[in-house]
């Protein structure tokens, strides 16, 4: 518990725009960067579910405003 209490919030990883995304011949996108995207968005997505968790358990163990 005491560990709970004294983490410190993690840096999210910024999500890539659209405009970010290079843009292919034939009016796609290019295949690596959207999966590339893809992939930012889930470690995204995760941070978010650990952080959603910490400040669950440390609302049970203190007085926390999330």
């Amino acid at each position: 518990m005491a560990n709970i209490e004294r983490a410190h919030p993690v840096a999210l990883t910024s999500l890539p725009r659209i405009e970010d995304i290079p843009e292919v011949s034939g009016g796609g996108y290019d295949q690596e960067a959207v999966r590339g995207a893809f992939d930012a968005y889930r470690r995204h997505a995760l941070q978010l579910q650990a952080q959603l968790r910490v400040l669950q358990a440390a609302g049970r163990a203190a007085n926390v405003e999330p």
